[in-house]
């Protein structure tokens, strides 16, 4: 995943704009006026310099103000406090000041297992009679850049040979959360558009942890650890596992996605699901979708897949969607259990290993049960518009080599992981 979101994916679902302003507060604006501690649970007040840690009643205000296992009282706002106080947990609200069609969103946990996909066998397969079209929902992810040069290419060589709708899943502020959203065309040609903001402190970890907290009954996540046993570059964008790269944002954005499909009952209503990224640049149809897709078999293009399989653009059964999105609730367990599991996929480098989010996404999908990768020719390129500013915009590091989005023009077949 590199710097890869750093990049904003899009979640495409439909022609007609019926679900516009859907919002999730997964984020917002938290603790203004205080601190707020690692967990981003917690808002002390501002005199005390850190929330809670060691030593934390030492500091100007004692324990009242600045240890979190002082503080008792509930905060009456989420944005300004007031300090010291607890902040609500309920994450998964929709932001009243934006409009929307449905009420509270539900915590959706879809108890990701091992294999599950192959434990219902046949039953998890995308069935569409030979007289009825097929229903494709494509979703971008992370945000809308590039979408001025890459637009009207998704529609004509993604959207409408494969008559699919369109959705976003995407950042309120790197995803159209200001007056020129209206002058988007991917959010104008999105049938559903959901939106949240980013993390106030530049981590995703806080939204982890309610993950761990809710779906897993774990005390809270620990990306240090993994980190500590898993090193390298697939846990970028949680703070305090200190690695680069983008893996723990694309993990929840595709998480993001997974709770927008269950809100608004999509889950149910799709055959196929294609997720992908903005700044996709498309040179050529993309290529039809199998009638009858196993959950344990998914499509991806050819390159870009770094000794793992790739994230960057994934065909997969509707079925199997609450599975294979649901990375983040798997990686929050206890790290007894993931670490394992992740180690599989690295690759040994002198005394240590290295894992990139490829790899990892690699490992998690053979726990889920998934055997079977059939790789297309590659019909798309990765773009930079240099005239993007907004937040998300990928950006190329100079190199002197090809960058790592080659165009690919070799011949599609399905192989096993292992023939890979």
């Amino acid at each position: 995943a590199g710097n890869v979101c750093s990049y904003r994916l899009l979640l495409v679902v439909g022609f007609q704009r019926v679900w516009r302003g859907l919002a999730f507060d997964f984020f917002g604006d938290r603790c203004l006026t205080g601190i707020l501690d690692s967990s981003g649970g917690v808002c002390c007040s501002a005199s005390c310099g850190t929330c809670g840690g060691v030593g934390c009643e030492g500091r100007p205000g004692g324990s009242k103000h600045c240890c979190g296992s002082s503080i008792d009282t509930k905060c009456t706002s989420d944005i300004a406090g007031p300090p010291p106080c607890i902040l609500s947990p309920d994450i998964f609200e929709p932001n009243e000041s934006q409009p929307t069609t449905t009420g509270p969103i539900d915590r959706f946990c879809p108890r990701v297992s091992q294999l599950a996909l192959q434990d219902k066998g046949a039953a998890q397969v995308a069935t569409v009679k030979d007289n009825e079209p097929q229903q494709i929902l494509v979703a971008v992810i992370c945000s809308t850049g590039s979408e001025s040069l890459t637009f009207d290419n998704l529609q004509s060589y993604v959207l409408d040979p494969l008559q699919a709708d369109l959705a976003l899943a995407v950042s309120r502020n790197g995803g159209g959360g200001d007056s020129e959203a209206e002058l988007s065309k991917m959010r104008n040609h999105a049938r559903y558009v959901f939106e949240v903001g980013d993390p106030v402190n530049k981590s995703y970890t806080y939204e982890a942890n309610k993950v761990a907290q809710q779906c897993n009954g774990e005390a809270g996540f620990e990306p240090h650890r993994l980190a500590s046993h898993v090193p390298s570059l697939w846990l970028g964008g949680f703070r305090e596992s200190q690695q680069g790269g983008s893996g723990g944002i694309l993990m929840w954005y595709r998480w993001v996605l997974l709770q927008g499909l269950h809100s608004v009952g999509a889950l149910e209503s799709y055959s196929h699901l294609v997720v992908t990224r903005s700044d996709y640049y498309y040179i050529a149809p993309h290529p039809p979708l199998p009638r009858g897709m196993l959950a344990s078999h998914i499509m991806v293009p050819e390159g870009g897949h770094f000794q793992g399989i790739g994230d960057k653009h994934q065909v997969m059964s509707m079925a199997a969607a609450k599975q294979l999105l649901g990375m983040l609730e798997f990686i929050t367990r206890d790290p007894l259990f993931v670490i394992p599991v992740i180690q599989q996929s690295g690759i040994r480098v002198g005394t240590g290993l290295d894992v990139n989010f490829e790899r990892a996404m690699k490992a998690y999908l053979l726990w889920s049960g998934v055997t079977h990768v059939q790789y297309f020719p590659r019909v798309m390129f990765a773009i930079d518009d240099s005239s993007d500013t907004t937040p998300h915009t990928l950006t190329f590091a100079p190199v002197d080599h090809p960058a790592p989005f080659e165009f690919y023009c070799a011949r599609a077949g399905r192989r096993t992981f292992e023939e890979r």
